[in-house]
């Protein structure tokens, strides 16, 4: 039954945007691209606004003392921050991104490129932030430094 409905809604979608199309039904994105820029730089700056609030949430599970039961609870818990750090810090980057080559493509201001690459720049900082916090999130992996100068070596030959 779930199907069924999935199929006729999709065909419904379907049609609507063929016979728009059909019809040269338009959008012109340069009359909205001022304000879908500002929208996705608002939606980056809340993404690393959790990211960051995630970040400090692993670390502090880390530091947290643990017995028995307790401990994988906390284990799992900093697993699922993690991973939702993750994301967020990866979709911030393809959104700053999708937000630097609309400003620069659509000829918006010089203000806002600027903040979309600055928001490119801060995604790439937590991105460098979580190849440190890997290193708390699995221990029992030698994951070597960033600093290291044969960190590709190294990180290759961990990862088989």
């Amino acid at each position: 039954m779930k199907t069924v409905i999935q199929v006729l809604l999709c065909a419904v979608i379907g049609f609507v945007v063929a016979i728009l199309m059909l019809n040269n039904f338009t959008i012109d994105l340069m009359e909205y691209a001022e304000v879908i820029a500002i929208t996705l730089i608002g939606i980056i700056i809340i993404l690393l606004g959790v990211s960051l609030k995630l970040y400090w949430e692993v670390k502090k599970l880390y530091n947290t003392d643990a017995k028995g039961d307790e401990e994988d609870e906390v284990d799992l818990l900093i697993y699922k921050k993690f991973a939702d750090y993750s994301f967020l810090v990866q979709s911030s980057i393809v959104l700053s991104v999708l937000v630097l080559c609309t400003t620069v493509i659509t000829l918006q201001s010089i203000v806002l490129t600027i903040i979309a690459i600055a928001t490119m720049i801060v995604s790439y900082l937590f991105t460098i932030f979580m190849t440190n916090l890997i290193q708390l999130v699995y221990p029992e992996r030698n994951i070597p430094n960033l600093s290291d100068s044969k960190y590709a070596e190294k990180l290759l030959k961990i990862s088989d």
